[in-house]
């Protein structure tokens, strides 16, 4: 890293960063950080960068009338870029006018100040390397309490262009221990508008995002324990919720490609 970034990040980027985290942490023991959020989410987020996307990037959303109006619900998103955790809460909340909760990897929030925005979004941050119970436990009380819970089980940033990476079974093991229904979803695009290797964003591209059908889990399997099933049962589960944002996204790419050859 050269000197001049290294410097900007050192004393201006993470001193920002430490100074909104630490207000986040005050207010939060206050219990204010919701309702603060929400404002936020809903007077910031919806009318102001939804309509930005849409402009600039032409944001088309598909089937979203699949987000449940109540309930708990656990979506299952693909992950080739730092804005789908941003894109994903802006679009089920316009949607849907309901707040997710985002499940994300402690390094998000914290690297820079684009990512330093996901602190005011509700977030809940895991320790991916680490069996992180406290956080598994604050995903079951989301679900419990009837919220919905975003969660990308690739867990880190894919190459984009549909490739994704094997997911992790962390999601089925939350769905079966609350009985979360599934809702899978795809976001396409983001991978060239401010891809994994990307410095800068780019101010040219399309976001589109098609939301499944919601699965309930009894749909899925009948097992009402996690440790029920073996490692070729999980891994059967798991790539079959894999093979519906795979085919989701396949069907936004086919979709665009028609359109690019219509006369």
């Amino acid at each position: 890293m050269p000197k001049e970034e290294n410097f900007l990040k050192r004393f201006i980027i993470d001193s920002i960063n430490n100074s909104i985290y630490g207000f986040r942490q005050v207010i939060k023991k206050i219990g204010y950080l919701e309702p603060l959020d929400e404002l936020f989410i809903k007077g910031i987020e919806d009318p102001i960068l939804f309509n930005v996307l849409k402009k600039i990037y032409d944001l088309q959303i598909f089937n979203s009338k699949a987000i449940p109006s109540e309930g708990p619900a656990i979506i299952i998103c693909n992950s080739q870029s730092t804005l789908d955790p941003i894109i994903s809460s802006i679009v089920i909340n316009h949607k849907s006018q309901r707040i997710p909760i985002q499940v994300l990897d402690t390094k998000l929030g914290t690297d820079s100040m684009l990512q330093n925005f996901f602190r005011v979004n509700q977030a809940i941050f895991v320790r991916p390397q680490e069996e992180d119970m406290e956080a598994f436990e604050r995903c079951e009380q989301t679900l419990f309490d009837g919220k919905l819970l975003v969660m990308f089980p690739e867990g880190e940033l894919g190459s984009g262009n549909g490739k994704l990476l094997q997911f992790k079974s962390d999601f089925l093991r939350l769905a079966i221990s609350t009985q979360a229904p599934i809702l899978p979803i795809a976001i396409y695009g983001t991978d060239r508008i401010y891809g994994k290797k990307a410095s800068i964003i780019n101010p040219q591209g399309k976001i589109r995002v098609k939301f499944g059908d919601l699965i309930p889990i009894s749909n899925i399997t009948q097992a009402s324990d996690f440790k029920d099933l073996n490692f070729k049962q999980v891994d059967k589960l798991t790539r079959k919720i894999h093979r519906k944002v795979k085919k989701l996204w396949t069907d936004v790419w086919i979709t665009e490609e028609e359109q690019k050859k219509a006369p």
